[in-house]
């Protein structure tokens, strides 16, 4: 399995307003693209329901009128970890630019994070009904 690769963090993917169109549109998506979203629909989704979530309104409930949630500082990270050393580990040092979240930052990311598995498991649903399943 290839990792995924976005220059977005997951926060402002969820955030943009463009969108996969069902039917009618003429764009084909990439190999790459074609695999991420079987990969996606396949994945067997679970999420802890919330009553918000079947509102007309809820995605810019969730989204949109909430607290600004500060990113944290990942400058320091590099997926081969050359600069990384035992003794900083030994010793306990945490990483730069970490953010300690607030009880209501963590429900916001919460029902953030649930609330995409529940679109993702509704898409799949009503895409396996129209008979696109994978």
């Amino acid at each position: 399995m290839q990792p995924l690769t976005h220059k977005l963090s997951p926060l402002q993917q969820t955030r943009r307003t463009t969108g996969v169109t069902l039917a009618g549109s003429t764009r084909q998506l990439s190999g790459d693209d074609q695999a991420t979203l079987k990969q996606i629909l396949t994945g067997k989704y679970e999420f802890v329901k919330n009553p918000i979530f079947g509102r007309s309104n809820a995605q810019r409930k969730l989204f949109e009128e909430v607290e600004e949630i500060a990113q944290p500082d990942t400058s320091w990270y590099h997926p081969v970890m050359d600069r990384y050393s035992d003794a900083e580990h030994r010793q306990g040092r945490t990483q730069r630019g970490a953010v300690l979240l607030t009880a209501s930052q963590e429900r916001v990311l919460f029902l953030q994070f649930n609330y995409c598995r529940y679109r993702v498991c509704k898409l799949r649903d009503k895409l396996c009904a129209a008979g696109d399943g994978f």
